[in-house]
């Protein structure tokens, strides 16, 4: 079920996505021969959607598991009715290298509204 709702000025949460509670323990790095994790909460726009796993460790609905791929592509903003064709890895891989389609719709409203009207209308783009 996909509950991501129509494109917004301010991003919506993890939890307003997927409709679930939780949290991502996440590597932000290596320090002095330790890992250094980062939690990250449901109550907030997710981190970006890697190609693959590693570095990741969620918690979702008290669970630790990975984001389904369902999931992920809504986290993505991709609609419910979209496919991707492939085996589990090449469908995460085409997840994590993927832009968010409302976050391209959102770049491409702001060149026809800024830059190409400017400049149709005779007006310095800059």
């Amino acid at each position: 079920m996909n509950l991501h709702p129509n494109p917004a000025i301010e991003p919506i949460t993890v939890n307003e996505a997927i409709g679930k509670d939780g949290w991502i323990d996440y590597r932000r790095g290596f320090g002095a021969g330790s890992v250094d994790w980062k939690r990250y909460g449901f109550g907030r726009p997710c981190l970006t959607i890697r190609k693959s796993h590693m570095g990741w460790k969620p918690n979702i609905d008290g669970l630790e598991r990975q984001f389904s791929r369902d999931e992920a592509k809504t986290l993505q903003s991709f609609p419910e009715s979209f496919r991707f064709a492939g085996n589990h890895c090449e469908i995460w891989q085409m997840v994590g290298n993927s832009v968010p389609p409302l976050f391209m719709k959102a770049i491409a409203g702001h060149i026809r509204e800024k830059i190409l009207a400017r400049i149709s209308s005779g007006e310095r783009a800059l």
